[in-house]
């Protein structure tokens, strides 16, 4: 990982998020403007005009190895650096970087104290994983709803299965505390 530690050293990072916020107003000059630009999950493989279109690092959690190389498959744009938050590395892209989520995300649930079958999500990860463990010029997050609409490339919002697995308020709290210490910048 010190490889991906160094990729994003004294950069400006920008953290899309996968809420439905992002499709309210024309935010893809501003995304596309940072210098290093990381999306989540199923969020590359969706297209919307009001998103931009750069993405440097993918940051995914997908179980299934199959889904994984799939998602990637049908990005819209391939990103160069992909970061597998799970338990086993994936060589999926032209550079593949790898946190243990077994010790990493153990660590950050008893700092959280979120509930046993609670996990904090793919995006919190990240935050946290780049507060501590990175040295960016500075991290700034844009749709980031802490699950309060449904993901952009949704058709209903799934928030009860979410609940399941996250704790939104916990999420919430989370980036509301790093904000106002000037960690990171909310858009």
């Amino acid at each position: 990982m010190n490889e991906f530690v160094e990729l994003i050293n004294d950069k400006e990072v920008l953290l899309i998020g996968n809420g439905n916020s992002l499709t309210q107003k024309d935010n893809s000059k501003l995304i596309d403007s940072y210098e290093f630009v990381i999306r989540f999950n199923l969020a590359i493989s969706k297209d919307h005009r009001y998103i931009g279109k750069k993405t440097d690092g993918w940051f995914y959690t997908m179980v299934s190895e199959g889904k994984c190389k799939g998602i990637y498959k049908s990005a819209k744009v391939k990103p160069k650096h992909c970061i597998r938050h799970h338990c086993s590395p994936l060589n999926i892209g032209e550079n593949n970087y790898f946190i243990d989520t077994q010790i990493y995300r153990k660590k950050f649930n008893e700092m959280l104290n979120m509930e046993e079958g609670h996990h904090a999500s793919s995006g919190l990860c990240c935050v946290h994983y780049l507060l501590e463990y990175c040295k960016p010029k500075s991290v700034s997050l844009i749709g980031f709803d802490s699950f309060s609409s449904k993901n952009f490339y949704e058709d209903s919002h799934r928030l009860s299965s979410i609940k399941t697995r996250h704790q939104p308020d916990i999420e919430k709290e989370y980036l509301r505390k790093v904000s106002e210490e000037k960690k990171i910048k909310i858009l």
